[in-house]
């Protein structure tokens, strides 16, 4: 793999880890509606879900497809 695509997985990583929500310390059944809401939301999911997907391919040394980094981006992008 190129040193400039490893980069941006390791670019897109950082980013995605700054824009997942933290977790509240308490179980989900304590949890105000604004933690469950903010830490189990859709874009939540998606953060886990790319964030899987980022770490294995650089784990295995593969090409970040544009599909799956423009996918990225837009999640980053939105509210």
């Amino acid at each position: 793999m190129s040193t400039v695509r490893h980069t941006e997985i390791e670019e897109l990583i950082e980013s995605l880890e700054k824009a997942a929500p933290q977790s509240c310390s308490k179980p989900k059944s304590e949890m105000c509606s604004k933690c469950v809401d903010r830490v189990y939301s859709d874009k939540s999911a998606k953060i886990q879900e790319y964030l899987k997907e980022l770490k294995t391919l650089q784990a295995e040394q593969r090409i970040l497809p544009s599909t799956l980094e423009t996918a990225i981006i837009a999640l980053l992008h939105s509210k």
